[in-house]
Parts: structure tokens; C-alpha cells; sequence
């Protein structure tokens, strides 16, 4: 170091620059030379170098002294990326400007805004593509790593978008040898990165970044990128061209069977898996929206262009916003990230107006803090389908596999994000899905899986638990459809589907009306008139598909349930009882409890097969007009304690008493 720092003869400084080198490759002596002030020195020797062999003696050495996180920030902040930098542009020495592409790529290793903010002033990044587009293996490798660093800080990535360095990402992945490679994975999330600022956007969808993306989201060699790339595509949120394309390639398919994996998972493993690099995203986070970590280190704390301050205190004079937050959806306070606040400002109650807040006002209360939350990736997934489920006609997500995926995730996830269940809503609510959800028979799906619990062999034991809180949503989907299903438009979905040449549809729409159906002159039109319960019948009867008649057999139940009732549902849903076949104990069912006395079961009915069904008289009476005529009318049944009944099943019959009976 002494003769570094003493002597100015350009072979003994190589030699001496050398030998740093050769030292710093090992931890505790690089410890030391940092110590003795190496560094310093070194960039002495950058600036003022001009014999290309000393020069990469002094760069090697920098390299190898860059061998921590500690030791790189240190070295930024003792201004030794500059020179380096500057070395770059000496295209006529190849030799010093590989090395010295090297150590950057070492040096923007993790990259600080520190090392970013110098790199962009002296105009590295443009350097850094010419080097990408046109230099030798060697050097292009270290050019592509440096840009794929300086992508990790916000303030940097629109000027890499200008400099053209999307287009080289592209490229690279593409042209990669080794799929999935360590360097790929690097590029691959620095295209995320770019994605999430407006005017890197732009040039991404014009780069076929999108195509590829979504290429490598198919590809399970790039796992460990998918939820990268997920994110990456919720950046295009508010672009609905991109999204189109996104929907064309088949995303929604993808999202709906990553969030059945979810599901599928122990809880253990769903209460610990987060999105990657959390401490990393308060300065990845994007450069739009400008927090505390990720804007420039010139900017005051609230410092905001005079067009935009304006623009606000003006509508806030008028009465349009009411806070900074209603300018712009993803607009966050200074300290959180939008994508970690995001579910908890769904749930902040707003003003209804500001005139409530004029005449009825409050004291000052600090405002809130919410806890940072980590947020799984089944929330990203979430996102997207909700936003899809915002199209103007969004019937392209009423498939059977996604309402599938849509109902095992908010019964079977551990803990599954409330959005997932108002994308049901809101589907249920558009009229441009009525028909899709017949076609699928999803009102059934629904009125099963979530009134009723009815759900595959394999899931998991807690969808149990929560069936209860989920049967007043599906009430109020029921309803939704219901109040379409009587207007002009509905009337006229379900006489087409009624009248379609395919039998498919036309017993789907016979399943559907018999939740649909609760106005007397709609009933009689369809289900009499138009035969759509003789057809319903008789698609039972032939049908070689067992889960048609299980549906059927649940809307005829709960279509008889209301046939004395009103024409329109009342608004709380009825009281929830478990199907059959899933009671624990003979306390849990009426039926049993009705006829455990030999004393109370006073009539019992013969079967063809000689069965013999217990039954109470009174309960039969008062829930049958039928059993009430049979049983207390003239008829000679009304004195027998055994009643012969023909044609009927031992199942079916039994069934029929525990539903008589209160089950």
C-alpha cells in the first residue's frame, strides 16, 4: 500500500497492484487492506492510469477486494465505481474494459442506490448495452449481470428502459443455452422488474416481453420464476390491451390450478410461503409512486412536481378527493408498499361523502399503522382474476374448472383471501354470466359446495368448519341470479337455453330453473308450459352422468322446500342442515330422534322388498298435504298402524322420511 501510495512509476504500480490482488483473495487480508485504506489508492490509480497492464492490475485488485456486502458498499461510497464506469469507454482496449466490466458485475452485486445512482449519471447503462449488443462473450456475460443488478433499484430502470436494455433481456433469455441457469434467473427477474413502471411497460409488450413470460410460466424448469412473473403481469393491472393478450395465450387456467396447489398444501407450509426478497422490494417497488425507499436522494420527503401539488390542493378544494389516496388506485403512504397494503385498504370503511364529514366532525386521530404482512403468492393470483372478473363481460371465467378452483380455495385454503370470494359475487352479479353459469350448471355448484359442504374425498377436513360462513354468500349469489333470471333478459336466456337443439343445454337450463324459478308466472311458464321439469325428469331418468342426478336430486329438494312459500326468497337464507350422510351422532338427526320411542313412532310403512320404515304421524301430517290426506283423511291408511307403500325404494323412501322429519 505504501508504495502504491508513494511511488509513480507505472511498472512498479502495476506490480504492487498485482500483488493487492493477489492478497485480497483472501477474506482476512482483504479485511486488512480495507483497513489500511487501499482503496482510495486503487481509484488514485484508475483516474491516472494510462498503461492498460497497470490498469488491470488496479481493476483485478478492486474486484477481488469486493468481497462482501460490507466491503461493496464501502467501496461505492468511497466513489471507486465512477472511474471504473469511465473505463468502460475505452473501446479500443479490449483488456481493460472486460476487467472492468468484471468489477462492476462484482460491484453492483446486490446492488445499492448508492452504486445505481453513479452508474447512472456517468451513462453507464447505454455502455452497458453497446457492450451486451456488440461485445465479446466474456464481456457481454458481465454487461448483461450489471444491468440485471441495477434493475433491483427503481431509480434506475427507466433510464435502462431508455438505453434499450429490455430489448437485451429479451434477447438473452431467449438465446439462452442453459435453461433456467443462475445468470438466466437473473435476467428473467430483472424483465420482471421493468415491468412494473409505465414506460418500461410500453417497450416490454413491444419487445414480445409478455410473450415470453408467459412461455416460461408454462415451462416448469423456470419455478422458481413463476411467481416473479405473476407479479411482473399484475404491474399491467390497468392496461386492458396487455391483459387481452395475457387472457389469449390461456392465463386464467394457470392461475385457477396454482391456486388449487395452494389449497392443497399443509398449513404450515401456507403460513410461511411469501413472495421472495421482501427486505428487497421497499427499493424494487416501482418508480411511479415514489416512497422513502426508492426515490432519489435529492427529493424532500414529500417533494412533488408544482403541476401535480397543484393539481391535488385543487381537487381538494372542490370537494372531488378527499385524501391523496383517491387520486390514484395504487397510490400508498410514505413507508408502505402498495402491494403489502393492499388487502387492508379494501377494508378501510370510506366516507360516504364529504359533506358527512363537514357537518359531523370527528377529533384528530393519528392515523392507523398497519403491520407489514408478507403476501403469498396465491394473493397475486387472486388479483388477476379479480381484475378479470372487472371486464364488461367477464363470462369467459364461468368455466367449470375455474368456478372448480374458485370454491376449493375459499373452502380448503387455510387462510384465502376474502378477494376470491367477491370475484364469485361479482360474477354472480353480471348479467353477461347468467347464461354461462347455466350452461355449467354453477348455480348447483354453488347451492352444493357452499350451502351444503359437499365437497371431493380428498379435501381438506377443515372445509367443514367453514361451510357455515360461507352459506349467506351463497345466498346472496343465488339472489343475484335469481332477480336476472326475472328480468326480460334473463327470461329470454333461459327460453332460448329451453328451446337449444342441444340436449346438454337444455337439461342444464331444466337443472337451473328450479333455483331460478321463484315467481309464480316465470315458474308456470317454464317449468309447466314449457315442460322444463318434464325434461328435467326425464334427463334424470336416462342420464348416464350420476352427478347430474345428485344435482337434480338437491334442486328438487330445495325447490320443494319453498314451493308453499312467497314467489321472492326472503333475504336471510334458511336454516342449513348437513346432507345426508354426513351425521356424527344419532342426536344429530331429527329423524332418528323422532322414532328412538317405540311409543312415538306409531306408523311404520311396508316396502315391496318387506322393509319396514319407522315413522311419526304427527310430523308427517303437519310437513305433508299429502301424508296429512293419507293419514287423517277417510282413506282406510288413517286407521292402519302399518301402511303398505308400492313402487318406492327402501333408499328412497328413507330418504324422503329424514327430510318429513326435519333432516
Amino acid at each position: 500500500v505504501l508504495v502504491l501510495k508513494s511511488v509513480t512509476v507505472e511498472s512498479i504500480q502495476n506490480r504492487a497492484a498485482r500483488a493487492l490482488a493477489n492478497l485480497a483473495q483472501d477474506k482476512q487480508n482483504s479485511e486488512i487492506l480495507h483497513k489500511a485504506g487501499t482503496v482510495s489508492h486503487l481509484k488514485a490509480l484508475l483516474e491516472s492510469g494510462r498503461d492498460d497492464e497497470c490498469l488491470q492490475s488496479a481493476v483485478r485488485a478492486v474486484r477481488n477486494l469486493a468481497d462482501s456486502p460490507s466491503h461493496r458498499a464501502a467501496m461505492v461510497s468511497q466513489g471507486v465505481v465512477e472511474p471504473l464506469a469511465q473505463l468502460l469507454k475505452r473501446g479500443d482496449r479490449s483488456g481493460v474494459v472486460g476487467a472492468s466490466a468484471r468489477a462492476l458485475a462484482e460491484l453492483s452485486r446486490q446492488c445499492s442506490t448508492e452504486c445505481a445512482e453513479v452508474l447512472s449519471r456517468v451513462d453507464a447503462p447505454s455502455t452497458l448495452v453497446a457492450l451486451v449488443c456488440g461485445g465479446d462473450a466474456a464481456v457481454r456475460a458481465d454487461a448483461m449481470q450489471t444491468l440485471s443488478s441495477l434493475c433491483s433499484q427503481a431509480i434506475v430502470r427507466p433510464t435502462l428502459g431508455s438505453a434499450g436494455a429490455i430489448r437485451c433481456f429479451v434477447d438473452e433469455i431467449r438465446s439462452a443455452r442453459t435453461p433456467a441457469g443462475s445468470a438466466v434467473l437473473n435476467v428473467v427477474r430483472a424483465l420482471c422488474l421493468c415491468c412494473r413502471e409505465a414506460v418500461n411497460r410500453a417497450k416490454v409488450v413491444e419487445s414480445g416481453g409478455i410473450e415470453l413470460l408467459f412461455s416460461l410460466l408454462k415451462d416448469s424448469h423456470f419455478k422458481a420464476s413463476h411467481d416473479r412473473i405473476i407479479l411482473a403481469f399484475l404491474s399491467f393491472f390497468y392496461e386492458e390491451s396487455a391483459l387481452d393478450v395475457l387472457l389469449g395465450y390461456g392465463l386464467v387456467p394457470i392461475l385457477v390450478r396454482r391456486l388449487e396447489e395452494w389449497t392443497l398444501v399443509s398449513d404450515k407450509f401456507q403460513a410461511t410461503a411469501v413472495v421472495a426478497d421482501i427486505e428487497d422490494e421497499r427499493y424494487a417497488a416501482s418508480y411511479d409512486f415514489p416512497t422513502e425507499f426508492n426515490r432519489k436522494p435529492d427529493m424532500e420527503p414529500n417533494a412533488e412536481s408544482s403541476s401535480f401539488l397543484s393539481m391535488r390542493s385543487w381537487l381538494l378544494t372542490q370537494g372531488y378527493i378527499v385524501s391523496p389516496g383517491d387520486i390514484s388506485p395504487r397510490w400508498c403512504p410514505d413507508g408502505s408498499t402498495g402491494d403489502t397494503e393492499l388487502e387492508d385498504l379494501e377494508a378501510v370503511p370510506r366516507c360516504s361523502s364529504l359533506v358527512t364529514r363537514l357537518l359531523h366532525p370527528s377529533p384528530l386521530q393519528a392515523p392507523q399503522v398497519l403491520p407489514e404482512r408478507p403476501i403469498g403468492s396465491h394473493v397475486r393470483q387472486t388479483q388477476l382474476l379479480s381484475r378479470f372478473s372487472m371486464y364488461v363481460d367477464p363470462s369467459f371465467l364461468v368455466t367449470t374448472a375455474v368456478l372448480r378452483g374458485l370454491l376449493n380455495y375459499v373452502l380448503g385454503a387455510a387462510r384465502p383471501s376474502p378477494r376470491a370470494a367477491r370475484i364469485l359475487l361479482r360474477l354472480a352479479a353480471n348479467p353477461n354470466c347468467l347464461e354461462a353459469f347455466v350452461r355449467t350448471h354453477g348455480i348447483s355448484t354453488l347451492h352444493l359446495r357452499l350451502c351444503h359442504g359437499l365437497c371431493p374425498d380428498d379435501f381438506p377436513a377443515r372445509v367443514f368448519a367453514r361451510v357455515s360462513v360461507c352459506v349467506s354468500a351463497a345466498w346472496g349469489m343465488l339472489r343475484s341470479l335469481r332477480i336476472q333470471a326475472e328480468s326480460g333478459f334473463g327470461t329470454g336466456t333461459l327460453n332460448h337455453l329451453l328451446l337449444s337443439t342441444r340436449q346438454g343445454d337444455k337439461a342444464a337450463c331444466a337443472l337451473a330453473l328450479l333455483y331460478l324459478c321463484r315467481n309464480e308466472p316465470l315458474r308456470r311458464r317454464l317449468l309447466v308450459d314449457q315442460c322444463g321439469l318434464q325434461l328435467l325428469v326425464s334427463h334424470m331418468l336416462r342420464s348416464p352422468d350420476p352427478s347430474y342426478v345428485v344435482r337434480a336430486t338437491g334442486a328438487l329438494l330445495e325447490f320443494c322446500s319453498l314451493e308453499g312459500k312467497s314467489g321472492t326468497p326472503s333475504s336471510s337464507p334458511p336454516p342449513h342442515h348437513p346432507p345426508p350422510g354426513k351425521f356424527t351422532s344419532a342426536s344429530s338427526c331429527g329423524y332418528a330422534r323422532c322414532v328412538a320411542d317405540d311409543a312415538a313412532a306409531d306408523v311404520k310403512f311396508v316396502l315391496d322388498c318387506g322393509a319396514k320404515v319407522s315413522a311419526q304421524r304427527k310430523q308427517l301430517v303437519s310437513r305433508s298435504e299429502v301424508f296429512g290426506a293419507m293419514l287423517q283423511g277417510h282413506y282406510s291408511e288413517a286407521q292402519q298402524s302399518c301402511v303398505a307403500v308400492r313402487n318406492a325404494s327402501d333408499a328412497a323412501f328413507t330418504l324422503l322420511m329424514h327430510h318429513l322429519h326435519g333432516c
